[in-house]
């Protein structure tokens, strides 16, 4: 088998791979009382999984704390249109240690846009970097 066509297989095997020509997805997370929750997010994508990140006092980190199910789908930047089919899936939120992978993810995605926006200094609050997973189902 040559390259191009194991790579062809793998993609065909990752059911993300139809977002990797988008800029933008957006995850729609639900509260505890099943309300939805759309967000528009940037991605990074690695054997496939999805990864993004957010500030750890996001509210989409809580719902998923609390259920990891979600939607996701391609849309523009503000998220109003859907430019793909949108799909189930798992998030999950990760440990530290995963956060390389995650981060050199997004970064090979979004350049330097995304490594100036997580050099920013943050408040002194609590509020910190975080990084989640979100996985096919």
């Amino acid at each position: 088998m040559t390259n191009e066509s194991a790579n062809t297989k793998s993609k065909a095997d990752n059911p993300f791979s139809y977002l990797d020509e988008y800029q933008f997805i957006r995850l729609t997370t639900f509260r505890k009382s099943g309300v939805a929750v759309p967000t528009t997010v940037w991605f990074g994508q690695d054997n496939g999984r999805l990864y993004v990140t957010t500030m750890n006092t996001a509210g989409k980190i809580k719902r998923i704390r609390n259920n990891g199910h979600v939607l996701l789908a391609p849309c523009d930047r503000t998220g109003q249109t859907i430019l793909g089919k949108e799909i189930e899936a798992h998030a999950h939120l990760l440990s530290k240690s995963e956060f390389g992978q995650a981060h050199a993810s997004l970064a090979a995605k979004y350049g330097e846009q995304f490594t100036a926006i997580t050099a920013r200094a943050l408040p002194s609050t609590n509020m910190e970097r975080v990084y989640f997973a979100i996985e096919p189902v």
